[in-house]
């Protein structure tokens, strides 16, 4: 399930991206969220540090798969008519080298944090 909910987010997250043109922290983080809920969910009652770990790991993901997306997919530059595809000029490594910031490193941070507390959500009245 949790594998499912960073994969929608992340692609959602990209997808959305590529559509307007921005990295939106707020998208990203919100797909970190899906993946921590994702796992956290399914998961009530069982050990809350893995679970947080493991939320962690998905959040963290779930942001790298938005990347991934915009990476693989083709970007229209209007006003030079034409598109790019980073896959089609570097190495996945180079690009996050190149076009990840401080900025985004904050968000991949929050993102990591929001997943691992919302994998060790608690159900009311489970574990």
């Amino acid at each position: 399930m949790a594998v499912v909910g960073a994969l929608i987010g992340g692609v959602f997250w990209g997808w959305f991206a590529v559509k307007t043109g921005y990295l939106t922290g707020a998208i990203a983080l919100l797909s970190a969220a899906i993946a921590g809920i994702a796992f956290g969910l399914p998961t009530s009652g069982m050990n809350r540090a893995v679970r947080a770990i493991m939320g962690a790991t998905f959040g963290f993901f779930s942001i790298l798969v938005g990347y991934y997306y915009i990476y693989t997919t083709p970007i229209d530059i209007p006003f030079y008519g034409y598109s790019i595809i980073f896959s089609e000029r570097m190495r996945f490594g180079e690009f996050m080298a190149e076009y990840v910031g401080p900025l985004d490193y904050l968000f991949f941070t929050v993102g990591i944090i929001e997943g691992a507390v919302l994998g060790a959500i608690e159900i009311e009245g489970g574990g």
